[in-house]
């Protein structure tokens, strides 16, 4: 959230630079913003970013000046990478394509079952828990990424009813993966090396 602040006192006015203060198209460092998130994780770093519109093929070289970092808005690769920089991963901004290089791949799920659960390539449901697909993990689609953020039930196993975070020209949202454009799609889950 970017704001002015006005000032009036005695007779004076004094005021923080607003909207008119401008940098490559959008707000200059110099305006006020203030970003709430749920909480310390990478989940959480993600919400930072909520409120924030999603722009296609976000730019900012060096990193410092990218969209995403001065919460001006992401797309969705760069989205679930700004959440790992917040960590403190020395990642690049990078389309969703190269993110296998940065990440370890956790399982492949195939498009999913009539109930909605993802199978691997034995036709095995692809499990959520200690020592599989964890929350935080990214879900890789065909030119899409999020993140998993919620296992709803049937719990421990991923599916389309389970929650995902990320932003498709739209802000950022979570929202169940059967509500997504991808319910029927395979999934390469990764997780940051």
């Amino acid at each position: 959230m970017a704001f002015k602040v006005k000032v009036r006192y005695q007779g004076k006015v004094w005021a923080s630079p607003g909207k008119e203060s401008i940098f490559r198209g959008g707000l200059s460092d110099e305006v006020l913003r203030v970003a709430f998130r749920r909480d310390d994780s990478f989940i959480g770093r993600l919400t930072e970013l909520f409120n924030t519109p999603y722009i296609w093929g976000s730019a900012g070289v060096p990193p410092p000046v990218h969209q995403a970092e001065r919460l001006i808005g992401s797309d969705c690769a760069d989205f679930v990478v700004y959440g790992a920089r917040r960590l403190g991963k020395k990642i690049p901004y990078r389309g969703s394509w190269h993110l296998p290089q940065v990440c370890h791949t956790i399982a492949r799920g195939l498009r999913p079952d009539k109930s909605g659960r993802y199978l691997d390539k034995n036709k095995k449901t692809v499990a959520i828990g200690e020592g599989s697909v964890q929350i935080g993990d990214l879900l890789l689609f065909q030119g899409h990424v999020g993140a998993l953020a919620q296992d709803q039930k049937p719990l421990g196993i991923l599916d389309t009813n389970d929650i995902m975070i990320h932003t498709f020209w739209a802000p950022p949202a979570e929202e169940a993966i059967r509500d997504t454009h991808y319910p029927e799609a395979e999934v390469r889950i990764l997780r940051w090396k």
